[in-house]
C-alpha cells in the first residue's frame, strides 16, 4: 500500500508540471532533409522516424529557425509535401496525410479489399491504407485485412507503416488483394552506447564491439558474459568452472598486468560495478545492448579503471505506445559435457598388483617373483586380498564408476516476466524472473530471483526524471573444488578406488569404506565422494540491490546538464557445516564436525554530473561533455568458526564452542574530474578528444592523482564527393586513435605499512604484540597503459555485407611487483612500480544481413589474434617463478615451466647414453637435461633443466554465429574456436601416478612400459615411485585447443493471424541446446578451466566443476494492452 502511494503522489507531482514544446535553431541552404533531421535530433534527442518514398530523406531543402518551437519548424519542413508529424516522448514519427477531401472526378467507384503482411508471412496490424489525394483510408484489422468502399477506379492507393517501406499502387491494381511490407533499414542510423552517452555508429571513431539483445535471446544461461562468449572480437570470454551461478573469466585485448586485475570494469545503466559476476544480480533477459570499448580513446573517459576495457550493459526501457506483456518460461536438462576417461575396477586391480609386483620384484632381482605370497613380501608389496577374485577375472563385482555415482541428469528452468509501454509523459519497464539451475554435480545448484523497474518520466519542457531499481537474492549450493585433502570432490571422484562400494545393501549411503581399505592396504584413505556430495551444507546466499536515478535538465538550447545517483547493496551470506559421520582424509568416522559462518557486505555509492552541450554552426558540429564523479565503496567482512558439536543435527554455531573470529574492513574512494570533445565537419571528418583526472585513496600520498588523455580521428570516406556516388559502397570509414588508461583494481591500502599480530614473552608472559607487516610506498601509483588503435570499417550493399578490421598496440609501464630490499629495513620486499607489458594484435569482423525473397540470412564471424609480451620486471630480474609458472622477459605472461620427458628408460645402454637422476632404473622417464650451472648441459637433472612448456594465452580466436529465418521457422547457431593454447592438467600428478595408490586415467593402464609393452609412454609401474618429476613435466601440459557449438536454437513463431484473435501479438515457441558439442584433444572436463586467477598461474585444472552440456524447450507469449499507463489508472489501484 505505502509503494501505491508513493506512486501516486510521484505521478501527481509530475502532473502539476505543463508540456511546453522543445526549440531549436536551424540554418541551412541546399542540404539534405536528412542533415536537417540530425540537427533536429541533436538539438531535441528526438529520434525522426519516417518511411521511403513517403518521405525522401534526399530531398535539397533550406530553412532558417531561431528558436522556433519544433512543431513551427517541422510545418515548415514538410510544406508542400503530404506529410503530417506526430511528435512522441522519443520520436518524431512522420506519416502520409490526404491533401483533400475532393473525390476524383473521373473513372467509376469500386471497392478494394486484401491482406498485409510483412516478409515473414506475419500479419500487419494498423497498416494504413490510403487514397491519394482523398481523405479516404482505413487500417488493416487484426488479421491485416482491410476492405475499402467507394474508391475511384483510377485513383493509386498507398500504403504505409512506421518502420516498413511505403507501397504505392493502381487502385485496380491486382496487388493489392495481398500486400508484402519490407522493412526499412534506412528509417534509423545505428547508435551505440559510449561512455556517459550514445553516439551514432557512424561517427565513432574509436574501437567498440556491440551487441544486442537479439544475439543473446533464448540461451539457457544465469549471466550474459556466457552468452557473449565468441561473439565479440577481441573479447575472450572463459567459462573457467561449471559451479551453476559463477561467472566467467573476460579478457579484452588480453592481461595488461601481472598483479593487479585484469578484468574489464562492467558498467550496468551507467553505475560501474567492482565485480565481474553478474550472475547474482542482473538477468540477461533484462538486458537491451553490450558494448565493449576496447581501445583507450573509447575507455579513456574511465579513466583509472579503463586498462583492461569497459563493457557496457544497458537494460530495457519502455517505449512510447501500448503496453507490452511479455512472458518467457523454458524447461531444460543438463548433463556434464565429457567425462574422463578412468580405469575401472578390473584395470585398476591389475594396475595395483602389477606395481607391487615389480616393487618386490625390484628388491631383490632374480629372487622375489611376481607369484610370491603376500606372507613373503613386505607390506608395501602385499597384494590386497579383496582384489584377488578381480586379477581371477570373476564376473559381477563391484565395479563403482563415481563419476556416474556423484553426476547428474539436473533439471533447469526460467520464468520471466515484464511489462512495458508508455505515453508522451511517462514511460515504464517492469520485470520479475526466477531461475532455479540443479548442478550436475549432486547437493549443488543455483537459485536466483530478481526483478527491475526502470521508469522514465518528462516533468516539463526542461526537465526529465529517470529511476531504476533492481533487486536480486540468489541461493547457491556449493561443492569444494579444493584438493582432495580438503573435500575437492572432482579430484576425489578420480581418484576413489572403483572396487570400493557407494551403497550399502539397504541402498543407503555407504561411508568409510575407502578408508578401511586404504589403511589396510596402503591405498587411498579417502571418504566416499556421494557421501562427502550429499552430508556437507554449503550454501552462499547473496542479497544484491542496485538503484539509478538521474535528473536531467535543458539550461539552454543545446546546453543540457544531468545529474546522476547510483548505490549498489550486497550481503552475501556463507553457512557451511560438515558432520561427525563423514570421515575426514586418512581418519574414519565418527571425526569433529566443524562449522563456519561468513558475512560479507559492500556499501558502493557513486554521484555524477555531467554538462553537455551540443551545437551546430553550419558545416560544424561540436558535443561537449564535462563531468565530475565521486565513488565511495565500503566492505565489511566477519567469519567466525565452531566445533565440538554436540551432534549432527542442530548446524548452527551456537551448537558447538566458536574457536575462531575475524572481521575486517576496507574502504576507498575515487573523485574525477573529466572531459570530451567531439567535433564533426561536413559530418565526414571526425574528432574525439576526451582526458580524466583520477584521484584515488589506494595509491601513495605522492601519486594519488593521475591523469588519462586520449584522442581519436576518423575520416568517413564515403561522404567525398567522387565516391558517394558509388552504389554499392554504403560506408567506408577510416579511424586512429592514441590513449592512456589505467589500473585501478589493488589492494585498498598497498601503500601503506599495515600490521599484523606478533606476540612476545614478557616476564614469562605471554603479550599480545603487532608488528609492521608490509613495507610502506608513498609512490605507488597507476599503472598505465598506453594504447594505439588504426582500423577501418567498411560495408557494401545498402549495409547488407559490412567488415572492420583494428590493429592495436599497448605497452602498460609501470607495474606493480614485489622487489627485494635490504634485510636493515625490517622488510624482505617493497611493492613497487617497475614492470612493464607489451599487448599488440588485430581484430576482424565480418556480418551480413541478406534476403532472399523471405529467406533471411545473417552471418557474423570474428577473429582475434593478440601477442603478449613481458618488456620489464625491475633492476636486475629478469624472471619470476612461481611454482610451474615463469614469467620472464621477452615471453609471455605466466608460462608453464618444467622438465621435459623424451621417453622411458628401455635398456641399460638407455641409463648409460642419457642423463638421469640417481632413481633411474629401466622403465623410468628420461628427462632432457638442457642446462646446467653455466647455461650449458650438465650431465645431470637438476631444476636448470626446467624450461617453458607452453602457455594459457591462444594463439587466436574466432567466433562464427549464423541466423536464419524463413516465414515463421528461424534458425540460429553460435560457433567458438579458441587455438593454441596449453592447460597445466595438475590433476594428472594422480591419474598418471605409476604407485596405483588411487584410481589413474585408462590412458595409463593402456600405455605403460612394461616387456610386452617396451614402447609405452608411461613409466613403469612400482609402489617405490621416487621420481616424482613427471608432476612438473610436459605430461600435464596438454593442448587445449578446442572447437565448441555453443548454442544451437530452433524456433516457430505462431502466425499473426491464427493468435491475433486471442489478443496476442507474439507467440514463440523453440528448443534450444548449449554447449552440445565440443571438439579437442584435451582428456579433462573443461579446456577452457583455469582453478587459478593469478595471471602470473593460469591455466591449472586441479579440480575445477566441470562445465555441462544442455537442451530446453521454451515458450514467449507477447501479448498487448489497449490501455496506457495514466493518472487516473492508477488512483482506480
Amino acid at each position: 500500500m505505502k509503494h501505491k502511494i508513493l506512486l501516486v503522489l510521484f505521478l501527481s507531482l509530475m502532473a502539476c508540471f505543463t508540456a511546453n514544446a522543445q526549440k531549436v535553431t536551424l540554418q541551412f541552404r541546399q542540404v539534405k532533409l536528412a542533415k536537417v533531421f540530425d540537427a533536429i535530433t541533436q538539438q531535441t534527442g528526438l529520434t525522426v522516424a519516417y518511411s521511403r518514398p513517403t518521405v525522401d530523406p534526399d530531398r535539397v531543402v533550406s530553412i532558417e529557425a531561431d528558436k522556433e518551437e519544433l512543431s513551427d519548424v517541422l510545418t515548415q519542413l514538410l510544406k508542400g509535401t503530404n506529410v503530417t508529424f506526430e511528435i512522441g516522448a522519443t520520436k518524431i514519427y512522420l506519416k502520409e496525410e490526404p491533401v483533400s477531401d475532393a473525390p476524383l472526378q473521373n473513372g467509376r467507384l469500386i471497392t478494394i479489399s486484401g491482406k498485409i503482411i510483412d516478409e515473414k508471412g506475419e500479419t500487419i496490424i494498423g497498416a494504413s491504407v490510403a487514397v491519394q489525394g482523398t481523405t479516404l483510408g482505413t487500417i488493416t484489422n487484426v488479421d491485416g485485412g482491410y476492405s475499402l468502399t467507394n474508391v475511384p477506379e483510377n485513383s493509386k492507393i498507398t500504403i504505409s507503416f512506421i518502420g516498413y517501406q511505403s507501397i504505392s499502387l493502381p487502385a485496380n491494381a491486382k496487388a493489392l488483394e495481398k500486400i508484402v511490407m519490407k522493412e526499412d533499414n534506412e528509417m534509423l542510423d545505428e547508435v551505440v552506447v559510449v561512455g556517459y552517452g550514445t553516439q551514432s555508429k557512424a561517427r565513432v571513431t574509436g574501437s567498440i564491439a556491440s551487441l544486442k539483445k537479439e544475439q543473446i535471446k533464448d540461451m539457457p544461461v544465469t549471466s550474459f558474459e556466457q552468452a557473449i562468449a565468441g561473439q565479440m572480437p577481441g573479447v575472450q570470454v572463459m567459462q573457467q568452472s561449471g559451479t551453476p551461478g559463477s561467472g566467467s573469466s573476460i579478457k579484452v585485448r588480453g592481461a595488461s598486468s601481472i598483479t593487479a586485475g585484469t578484468n574489464p570494469l562492467i558498467v550496468i545503466d551507467g553505475f560501474p560495478m567492482t565485480t565481474s559476476n553478474t550472475a547474482t544480480l542482473l538477468n540477461p533477459e533484462d538486458i537491451e545492448s553490450i558494448e565493449v570499448l576496447k581501445d583507450a580513446s573509447s575507455a579513456a573517459i574511465y579513466g583509472s579503471r579503463g586498462a583492461n576495457g569497459v563493457i557496457v550493459v544497458t537494460t530495457k526501457k519502455g517505449k512510447e505506445g501500448k503496453t507490452n506483456v511479455n512472458a518467457k518460461v523454458y524447461f531444460g536438462i543438463q548433463q556434464v559435457s565429457h567425462k574422463v576417461e578412468m580405469m575401472d575396477a578390473y584395470e585398476y586391480a591389475d594396475f595395483m598388483a602389477t606395481a607391487r609386483n615389480n616393487y618386490w620384484v625390484d628388491l631383490k632381482p632374480g629372487v622375489n617373483k611376481p607369484t610370491d605370497d603376500n606372507s613373503a613380501r613386505v607390506k608395501k608389496a602385499r597384494i590386497p586380498d579383496y582384489i584377488v577374485p578381480y586379477l581371477n577375472g570373476e564376473t559381477g563385482l563391484v565395479n563403482t564408476d563415481w563419476q556416474d555415482e556423484i553426476f547428474q541428469t539436473a533439471a533447469m528452468q526460467q520464468y520471466d516476466i515484464s511489462v512495458s509501454g508508455g505515453n508522451q509523459k511517462l514511460s515504464h519497464y517492469t520485470s520479475a524472473s526466477f531461475v532455479s539451475q540443479d548442478g550436475i554435480i549432486k547437493n549443488s545448484g543455483f537459485q536466483r530471483f530478481s526483478a527491475r523497474s526502470n521508469i522514465q518520466a518528462v516533468i516539463n519542457k526542461r526537465v526529465t526524471f529517470d529511476l531504476s531499481l533492481a533487486p536480486s537474492y540468489s541461493k547457491t549450493s556449493q561443492i569444494s573444488e579444493k584438493n582432495h585433502k580438503q573435500d575437492g570432490l572432482v579430484l576425489l571422484t578420480t581418484i576413489a578406488n572403483p572396487a570400493a562400494r557407494a551403497y550399502n545393501e539397504d541402498g543407503s549411503i555407504m561411508y568409510g569404506n575407502q578408508i578401511e581399505l586404504g589403511n589396510a592396504w596402503g591405498t587411498s584413505v579417502i571418504e566416499s565422494p556421494l557421501a562427502i556430495a550429499k552430508s556437507i551444507k554449503d550454501n552462499l546466499h547473496q542479497f544484491r540491490m542496485i538503484g539509478n536515478t538521474n535528473i536531467s535538465v535543458n539550461i539552454l538550447e543545446g546546453l543540457n546538464f544531468k545529474t546522476h545517483f547510483g548505490m549498489e547493496y550486497s550481503n552475501q551470506r556463507e553457512d557451511y557445516f560438515r558432520p561427525s559421520y563423514l570421515g575426514n582424509y586418512n581418519t574414519k568416522a565418527p571425526t569433529q564436525a566443524t562449522g563456519k559462518y561468513w558475512n560479507a557486505q559492500t556499501t558502493n555509492w557513486i554521484n555524477e554530473n555531467t554538462l553537455n552541450y551540443k551545437k551546430d554552426f553550419g558545416k560544424h558540429h561540436f558535443d561537449v561533455l564535462l563531468g565530475l564523479s565521486a565513488q565511495k565503496q565500503n566492505y565489511l567482512v566477519a567469519s567466525m568458526g565452531a566445533a565440538n558439536y554436540p551432534n549432527d543435527n542442530v548446524t548452527t554455531l551456537n551448537a558447538g564452542i566458536v574457536n575462531d573470529g575475524t572481521t575486517t574492513e576496507s574502504v576507498w574512494t575515487l573523485l574525477s574530474y573529466f572531459g570530451r570533445i567531439n567535433y564533426f565537419f561536413q559530418n565526414k571528418y571526425l574528432l574525439n578528444f576526451s582526458i580524466r583526472w583520477d584521484g584515488s585513496s589506494r595509491f601513495g600520498k605522492n601519486n594519488k592523482y593521475g591523469c588519462f588523455p586520449a584522442v581519436s580521428l576518423g575520416w568517413r570516406v564515403k561522404e567525398e564527393n567522387w565516391l558517394k556516388d558509388v552504389e554499392a559502397l554504403s560506408d567506408l570509414k577510416l579511424r586512429v586513435s592514441y590513449g592512456k588508461t589505467g589500473n585501478f583494481q589493488i589492494n585498498d591500502y598497498g601503500s601503506y605499512s599495515l600490521l599484523q599480530a606478533n606476540n612476545y614473552i614478557l616476564n614469562g608472559v605471554l603479550v599480545n604484540g603487532l608488528a609492521p607487516a608490509t613495507s610502506p610506498n608513498p609512490n605507488i601509483s597507476w599503472e598505465k597503459t598506453d594504447q594505439w588503435n588504426a582500423g577501418f570499417d567498411i560495408a557494401f550493399l545498402s549495409n547488407q555485407l559490412s567488415f572492420s578490421a583494428d590493429f592495436y598496440h599497448s605497452v602498460t609501464d609501470g607495474l606493480l611487483l614485489d622487489v627485494p630490499v635490504p634485510a636493515a629495513s625490517g622488510f624482505t620486499s617493497s611493492l613497487q612500480n617497475i614492470g612493464k607489458l607489451q599487448n599488440r594484435g588485430f581484430e576482424l569482423s565480418l556480418k551480413g544481413d541478406f534476403d532472399f525473397s523471405g529467406f533471411k540470412w545473417a552471418p557474423a564471424l570474428n577473429f582475434s589474434l593478440n601477442r603478449n609480451e613481458v618488456k620489464g620486471l625491475g633492476p636486475n630480474q629478469e624472471q619470476i617463478i612461481t611454482g610451474n609458472h615463469i614469467t620472464m622477459l621477452g615471453e609471455s605472461i605466466g608460462n608453464f615451466y618444467g622438465y621435459k620427458i623424451l621417453g622411458v628408460y628401455k635398456s641399460q645402454e638407455d641409463l648409460d647414453k642419457f642423463p638421469h637422476l640417481n632413481t633411474a632404473k629401466i622403465g623410468t622417464y628420461i628427462y632432457e637435461d638442457i642446462s646446467g650451472p653455466n647455461g650449458v648441459p650438465d650431465g645431470e637433472i637438476t631444476d636448470a633443466d626446467r624450461t617453458i612448456l607452453g602457455n594459457y594465452n591462444p594463439d587466436y580466436t574466432m567466433g562464427f554465429f549464423n541466423s536464419f529465418s524463413y516465414k515463421n521457422f528461424d534458425l540460429s547457431f553460435m560457433i567458438q574456436c579458441v587455438q593454441g593454447f596449453e592447460i597445466f592438467n595438475s590433476a594428472g600428478s594422480f591419474l598418471l601416478n605409476g604407485e596405483g595408490w588411487g584410481n589413474g586415467a585408462k590412458d595409463l593402464y593402456k600405455n605403460f612400459f612394461s616387456e610386452s609393452n617396451p614402447n609405452g609412454k608411461y613409466a613403469r609401474p612400482s609402489v617405490a615411485t621416487a621420481d616424482k618429476l613427471y608432476e612438473k613435466s610436459n605430461y600435464m601440459v596438454e593442448d587445449g585447443s578446442f572447437i565448441r557449438f555453443n548454442n544451437i536454437t530452433l524456433g516457430y513463431n505462431f502466425p499473426k493471424t491464427l493468435i491475433g484473435k486471442a489478443g496476442l501479438k507474439g507467440l514463440r515457441v523453440y528448443v534450444t541446446a548449449q554447449n552440445p558439442f565440443t571438439i579437442t584433444k584435451y582428456s579433462g572436463y573443461n579446456p577452457e578451466v583455469s582453478t587459478n586467477s593469478n595471471a602470473l598461474t593460469p591455466g591449472i585444472d586441479y579440480g575445477a566443476y566441470p562445465t555441462n552440456k544442455s537442451i530446453a524447450f521454451g515458450l514467449n507469449v507477447n501479448s498487448v494492452s489497449y490501455t496506457h499507463l495514466t493518472l487516473p489508472t492508477i488512483l482506480r489501484v
